[in-house]
């Protein structure tokens, strides 16, 4: 018998969250605000908020 084939099963699964849109901004104390959400904070103090991840990875916009 040959080698087994090795298949890439996690090729295209990424974790997209708001730190990799280019929606969210910094803007300083560990503070980020959605651009497409009428700049509500998704983090307040290095801590994601209610409006983390409002999206669902719906409106997302690669960097």
């Amino acid at each position: 018998m040959g080698k087994p084939v090795q298949r890439n099963r996690f090729k295209n699964k990424r974790n997209i969250t708001c730190e990799e849109c280019a929606n969210c901004e910094y803007l300083e104390h560990g503070d980020m605000i959605c651009s497409q959400k009428n700049d509500e904070l998704v983090y307040e103090n290095f801590v994601p908020t209610k409006d983390y991840m409002w999206c669902e990875k719906k409106k997302f916009v690669e960097r």
